[in-house]
């Protein structure tokens, strides 16, 4: 087997160009076996057997080439068994062609030279020519219908198309091997426009006018409106006419003024959302001006003004007229001329209002066409006239309503008052309608109306007589009765009825029959059984002979027109004070149990709050219990009696005379004062004295409690330890006295006073210090065992429970309890 040599690549053509047909031959020798020839484009093989045929030693391709054959790699493969892998090679093929154009409106592509672009007046709109040639364009530009360049770039842009730019865009472009063209047609669409053929008509009253228009619209207008000072007066259909009018047969004067033309299309429809001022001001409306020239006429509706002297009083007259009439005034003979005359409004002041200026004034108008007068007349303030021009309307069998014009006010504000029968009643202030109700039909009522001010009153108007209208009641029309009570204590039946009937409660009463057995009822005597309903009850003693009734509302006039009946039975009477009561019960227990409630929260929160802590604790007084017959047994017999270190000091120095004193008295009366102990905490006062005994001794370090005992009294001595200690921390020491007890100094004071582990023993044979003291023994001698001395600078002395500190000894009783 013997290797190929490499493939080599020919292309028959060397300048390819779009249409033109393409052979590419493959060609490879001294292969052994021959080789086999693949083709491949842009990697893809190329199956079909017809493009390809195999010749000797090579393989040829043909094919037609396009635009898109621009630049794709063309590649040929060959293979025998010799090869570890195939040898290929590949060329890429340069195709010519003319310009490809299509033209993009609004990111959409036209395709079609028969498109045709649908567009409205007064939007913007871009054309881009988008191009593929190869070689490149030489020049592109746009034409209108064939004849007129209006761009020389891709782009066409038109800002706010007007119709006029309708037409048929062409774009061109060439390149080398020629020119190619694509076309669109722009077709603008309007709203009409509206001409008015005659701007200005004059005309004479009573003559005949046409309005005219034409219009020009695409699409053709298919409704027309008409307007008169901006408000419609006409709208009709319209088939492709472009010319439009409207006609006024016989014209007054209040026909002068504006006329608007509008023309409706497809496209004007949209702009009718707009607001209403750039409605009118869009192309489709014209605008037409009518004249009717008419004599003057005078628009005021009031002849009487009231004034009082030293008041200023202004007169003004309307008057419209075509032409403008000129107008004056004239009193007494006299001609006055308008101090204002502005817009048919002619004003005559009268500044200071004397009895010379009461009278008639007359304005006086006049034009071409013929002259107007009209009379005020200046009175002084007085009283009210009376209405007049009463109508009557909307009469029913229970109402009806009056309509009126009030008279002069007598130049001061007036008020109206309505007499029906007999009966008065005040109309609303400033109302000239009123509805007369709840009246009884078929009845006759004479009413009438008068007017008053602060000068006085009115006569009355005259009289007007009317009647109501008969009222036609079906039995279905009455209300049924529902939830019935009977309240025996006042005697009245309670009732409610179904919702949905509309006759009043006057016209209404009860009819009531009644029943033992409930089958059969009494009907007897029905007239004497309709009762009188107020305010859903009648009033009616209950026969206990009658165990049924059967209660059925009526028309009073009428008692034979009754609704539906319905049954009351012998249980559902009296009940109604029972609910009433359990009502009322259930909701003053609800009502305790919320205020007990807000009560505790309120206590609770008063004693929980730092305040009330406080003001308890300044006012509660600490309780002392009475000295116990037995020792407490805080410490076992076998602790010796303890002293801190000053004591100790004291005791061993009592004959040294030092600097120290003590202002008892100042003491007394500043602890007096002081609810609270000055000390820092318990247990932390260098100085405090803490002192307990063993043996048979009390650690409450009690006084001679023999002799209070045997004395009867109760002496605080023997019950409150802040009676016998004072000074317990300025120089002084307290020393109890016990009979063979060991005294232990303490060197180190725990929390609450109790002793330490380290602490020194001072014996019985250690005081011989103070036995020695003659002055010494002799007051110990003359205290009982179980009695309390004061040892300091001024030697030893028995406690003055009056020097004591209350507070002080209070806390250091409960240091011992603790």
């Amino acid at each position: 087997m013997i290797q190929p040599e490499s493939p080599s690549l020919t292309v028959d053509v060397n300048d390819v160009q779009e249409y033109h047909s393409v052979n590419l031959k493959c060609s490879a020798i001294n292969g052994n076996p021959s080789p086999t020839f693949s083709w491949y484009r842009d990697n893809i093989p190329i199956q079909s057997s017809s493009l390809v045929r195999d010749v000797e030693n090579g393989s040829i391709l043909t094919l037609n080439m396009t635009r898109k054959d621009n630049g794709v790699k063309f590649e040929c493969q060959i293979w025998n068994p010799a090869l570890s892998s195939p040898l290929h090679i590949e060329q890429r093929i340069i195709v010519k062609y003319l310009p490809y154009v299509n033209i993009l409106s609004n990111s959409s592509l036209i395709q079609s030279t028969t498109d045709r672009i649908l567009t409205m007046e007064h939007i913007d709109e871009e054309f881009i020519c988008e191009v593929d040639a190869n070689p490149r364009p030489t020049s592109i530009y746009w034409t209108l219908n064939n004849t007129t360049i209006v761009s020389r770039e891709k782009r066409l842009y038109f800002y706010r198309l007007k119709s006029e730019q309708s037409g048929n865009y062409t774009c061109i472009v060439e390149n080398a091997l020629g020119i190619v063209k694509q076309s669109i047609y722009i077709d603008v669409q309007y709203a009409p426009r509206v001409r008015s053929i005659d701007k200005i008509l004059k005309v004479n009253r009573s003559d005949q006018v046409k309005l005219r228009c034409s219009i020009k619209s695409y699409p053709n207008a298919h409704e027309i409106i008409w307007y008169k000072d901006k408000i419609e007066i006409s709208r009709y259909k319209i088939d492709n006419d472009d010319k439009i009018e409207y006609r006024i047969d016989r014209v007054e004067r209040n026909d002068t003024g504006n006329y608007t033309c509008m023309a409706i299309n497809r496209i004007s429809l949209n702009k009718q959302q707009q607001q209403q001022q750039r409605y009118f001001d869009l192309n489709g409306s014209a605008i037409i001006e009518l004249i009717v020239y008419s004599r003057p006429v005078m628009e005021t509706t009031y002849s009487k003004i009231a004034s009082e002297i030293g008041q200023s009083v202004k007169l003004i007259c309307s008057v419209k007229g075509q032409p403008t009439p000129s107008i004056f005034w004239k009193h007494n003979g006299k001609t006055l001329n308008c101090e204002e005359n502005t817009n048919d409004y002619c004003k005559l002041s009268l500044n200071y209002v004397t009895t010379k200026d009461f009278g008639d004034y007359k304005c006086i108008a006049e034009n071409l066409l013929g002259k107007e007068e009209w009379t005020y007349t200046l009175v002084s303030k007085g009283k009210p006239e009376p209405p007049y021009d009463i109508q009557i309307d909307k009469i029913t069998h229970s109402s009806f309503k009056i309509r009126f014009k009030p008279g002069f006010d007598g130049g001061d504000y007036q008020s109206f008052i309505l007499q029906i029968n007999n009966s008065l009643s005040d109309i609303p202030n400033n109302t000239f309608e009123y509805t007369v109700d709840d009246l009884t039909d078929s009845t006759t009522y004479i009413f009438r109306i008068k007017s008053q001010n602060s000068y006085g009153v009115s006569e009355w108007s005259p009289e007007i007589i009317i009647k109501t209208s008969e009222l036609l009641i079906l039995p279905d029309d009455l209300p049924t009765l529902r939830s019935l009570s009977y309240d025996s204590s006042r005697k009245f039946l309670h009732f409610d009825y179904y919702p949905g009937y509309k006759i009043s409660e006057k016209q209404l009463c009860l009819r009531i029959n009644q029943s033992t057995d409930g089958k059969t009822f009494d009907t007897g005597n029905l007239h004497s059984s309709c009762l009188d309903i107020v305010h859903n009850r009648v009033n009616y003693i209950m026969n206990k002979d009658y165990s049924h009734l059967k209660l059925a509302v009526c028309l009073r006039e009428k008692s034979m027109i009754c609704g539906n009946g319905i049954e009351m039975k012998h249980d559902e009477r009296d009940r109604t004070s029972a609910p009433m009561i359990i009502g009322i019960v259930v909701i003053a227990i609800f009502l305790v149990l919320i205020i007990l409630i807000l009560m505790g929260i309120l206590r609770y929160r008063r004693q929980k709050s730092p305040k009330y802590s406080n003001e308890t604790r300044k006012s509660a007084k600490p309780i002392v219990s009475e000295p116990l017959q037995n020792p407490y047994l805080l410490y076992s017999n076998n602790v010796p009696y303890q002293l801190n270190d000053y004591q100790c000091n004291k005791i061993m120095n009592i004959e040294r005379t030092e600097n120290y004193c003590c202002d008892i008295e100042r003491e007394k009366m500043k602890d007096e004062s002081i609810k609270h102990d000055t000390f820092d905490s318990y247990g932390a006062t260098k100085l405090r004295t803490n002192l307990s005994g063993t043996n048979h001794s009390s650690p409450h370090w009690l006084a001679n409690t023999a002799e209070s005992k045997n004395s009867g009294t109760n002496s605080r001595s023997g019950s409150n330890p802040s009676s016998e200690f004072s000074c317990l921390t300025q120089n002084t020491m307290i020393l109890p006295i016990f009979s063979d007890s060991e005294i232990v100094c303490q060197t180190d004071i725990t929390h609450y006073g109790f002793p330490s582990q380290s602490s020194r023993t001072l014996t019985n044979t250690k005081l011989n210090n103070i036995n020695n003291d003659q002055n010494s023994r002799s007051i110990l001698n003359n205290f009982p065992s179980s009695s309390i001395v004061m040892i300091d600078n001024n030697g030893i002395r028995p406690m003055d429970s009056a020097s004591s500190t209350p507070n002080r000894i209070k806390k250091l009783f409960y240091e011992v309890v603790v």
